[in-house]
């Protein structure tokens, strides 16, 4: 019996020691759980936007505010770093009409230009006139204004015949002293293939129909469009090409230009309606 006490003993010392750690360690877990509780509560707090609905449009009114300045101030800075703010754009304004008519200080302003044009200089005029006013309406105009249509030797320059269109017969050039030397080629146009046919019967060659414009049209047209693209800082020496069209306004035959073509390609919007 004396030998069995202090072993039961040692055995109950034991139990204790082990039930007392297991107290101890389940009060440390239990404070730990707690702590990170607190923390999960914090982040949330610190991450998640209040709920409060009623201070949402107090931050929405300074965020306007903010912006706002920022708009104001922006310029100032910018131009402090010696950077011009960037204007805002506005919608294209389309440029004036321009209506010319016949004026003897345009025939004179395009004598001159006419004179001085040693390097071929002055721009090419492409124009419809089938659109609005078609062939047969148009040759009888440009008739009544002087114009002469006329077979021309292909790479001379040297005119044979002229077209009767009303016969449609060949003629002998009249006198062509006060006709321009700029001329319009028009061989393409069903209503003048038979002068070809009929030059090639009378002398074989390789002809072109042309019309051929009196010189103070070609200089009133040649001092309008100066007139005209001087309003929009330009010259008619800075164009490769205009591009117009004929129409009939009260009976009259004018030739509406929309846009011309700079020399260095770029296309130039014109409204310029030059009254023949």
């Amino acid at each position: 019996m004396k030998s069995r006490k202090p072993r039961l003993f040692g055995n109950l010392m034991i139990f204790g020691l082990i039930l007392c750690g297991q107290i101890l360690l389940l009060h440390i877990l239990e404070k730990r759980g707690i702590r990170l509780e607190e923390q999960a509560a914090v982040k949330q707090i610190e991450t998640h936007e209040p709920e409060n609905l009623q201070e949402k449009p107090i931050i929405e009114m300074k965020t306007r505010v903010f912006l706002r300045e920022l708009t104001e101030e922006q310029p100032t800075k910018i131009a402090e770093k010696g950077v011009q703010p960037k204007p805002m754009s506005s919608p294209k304004r389309q440029q004036p009409s321009v209506v010319i008519t016949p004026d003897s200080g345009l025939v004179e302003k395009g004598l001159a230009l006419m004179a001085n044009d040693d390097a071929n200089e002055l721009p090419m005029i492409n124009s419809d006139y089938r659109k609005y006013v078609g062939f047969n309406r148009y040759s009888q105009l440009m008739t009544s204004l002087g114009g002469k249509f006329a077979i021309m030797k292909r790479g001379s320059g040297e005119v044979f015949w002229e077209l009767d269109l009303k016969n449609k017969r060949l003629v002998k050039p009249g006198d062509m002293a006060r006709m321009s030397n700029q001329t319009r080629k028009i061989s393409q146009e069903p209503g003048v293939k038979w002068a070809k046919v009929e030059a090639r019967n009378l002398k074989p060659g390789v002809y072109d129909v042309v019309l051929i414009m009196p010189l103070k049209m070609a200089a009133y047209l040649t001092g309008g469009l100066e007139l005209a693209v001087s309003g929009q800082g330009r010259e008619i020496i800075d164009f490769r090409t205009f591009n117009g069209i004929y129409r009939m306004v009260g009976g009259r035959l004018t030739l509406d230009f929309g846009s011309g073509t700079l020399k260095s390609g770029v296309k130039e919007q014109l409204l310029v309606h030059l009254v023949l």
